[in-house]
């Protein structure tokens, strides 16, 4: 099961780059300017989020 789970985190990583990359082309061809992430955010952005399971929220 852990191997799986690798997989479907691998999948939403490889998603959200992908996702990005489209937002990137969108805005080039309508000549805006945009930042990335790491430029908006910093440091932080660079770092995994930390999830807390037992939060409150379901």
């Amino acid at each position: 099961m852990d191997s799986y789970e690798k997989l479907l985190s691998e999948l939403d990583e490889l998603e959200e780059k992908i996702f990005d990359i489209e937002v990137i082309k969108r805005l080039s061809k309508e000549n805006r300017d945009f930042h990335c992430d790491y430029e908006v955010r910093g440091e932080i952005a660079n770092q995994r989020p930390v999830i807390d399971e037992n939060d409150g929220w379901h």
